[in-house]
């Protein structure tokens, strides 16, 4: 793979999807570690431990913060895809299908950076 392999429009687009799994995985980890009742409820009727959204919001926010810390960008955004294909697991076991589709827009968002990452790690970006 060359330099020329990942270019300004790659990391331009590396970066605005970045901003936008950041924000959508700060605001929903925040709402999990606000203990908003309907998340909570959702996580009950789901079967999860209680207090298991606490640990699911702050690997969400954890992870939306690692995009932007060079060295963990990578396994940052691999952790979004995991999170995003439990939450896509959840709701195909728990019916209605269709709430699961903004996780499944996370997932597709999150294989992108998940993807560049691993790509300029193994030598396409030397800058």
């Amino acid at each position: 793979m060359t330099q020329k392999a990942i270019g300004l429009p790659n990391r331009l687009s590396l970066r605005i999807v970045s901003i936008i799994l950041a924000v959508a995985f700060l605001i929903t980890g925040g709402m999990k570690l606000a203990s908003v009742p309907q998340l909570v409820a959702n996580f009950e009727t789901y079967g999860f431990p209680a207090g298991s959204h606490y640990v699911v919001g702050l690997l969400e926010v954890v992870a939306a913060i690692g995009l932007f810390v060079r060295p963990f960008a990578k396994y940052a955004a691999f952790l979004l895809v995991v999170i995003a294909i439990g939450a896509i697991s959840t709701h195909v076991i728990h019916p209605p299908i269709r709430q699961g589709i903004p996780a499944l827009v996370l997932l597709i968002l999150s294989a992108y950076p998940a993807y560049q990452y691993n790509f300029i790690a193994n030598g396409a970006d030397r800058s």
